[in-house]
């Protein structure tokens, strides 16, 4: 995965793009200029990364099924490689998350399905609803798993047990 790095030390954020964005999205809408001061005074690092929306959410030549394993892959690669590597290089146990638009529900999606590993969420503009990504019912297993609102459902549910 092709990424930005923003800084050489400091708290790490992960920055998904908006739909179907690339690694430098961040960068050229000055997102990272905002914070310039706590990146120089190493208090951020910012991860800016590619989105897997090609061959997920945007591949309408898949199942729906299918691209919701890609994002699967997708989200165990950020959970597997990228937030380990992160967090030894800046000594942490949890890093951030941050997007807009359907960056913002990756940002909230990760957050949710790894609290282990993620401390803070800033996510802006999501989506609140998924329908256009797919047809069937929304209560079979592949889609459960990436609906904020049922997965948090189910997570409470199953905490209350």
């Amino acid at each position: 995965m092709e990424m930005l790095v923003v800084g050489d030390y400091g708290y790490p954020v992960i920055i998904f793009p908006t739909s179907n964005g690339r690694y430098f999205e961040a960068r050229d809408f000055h997102l990272t200029d905002s914070v310039r001061w706590f990146v120089e005074n190493r208090l951020l690092k910012l991860i800016c990364i590619d989105s897997g929306d090609k061959w997920s959410w945007y591949a309408k030549h898949l199942h729906p099924g299918t691209r919701v394993h890609n994002h699967g892959l997708y989200d165990r690669m950020i959970s597997d490689e990228l937030v380990p590597r992160f967090q030894q290089e800046c000594q942490v146990d949890k890093v951030g998350v941050a997007g807009c638009s359907l960056g913002g529900y990756q940002a909230l999606n990760f957050a949710f399905r790894h609290p282990d590993q993620v401390a803070h969420l800033f996510s802006m503009g999501l989506p609140s609803t998924f329908e256009c990504f797919w047809t069937g019912t929304t209560t079979s297993r592949p889609i459960f798993t990436i609906r904020p609102t049922i997965f948090l459902m189910h997570r409470m549910i199953t905490f209350t047990k």
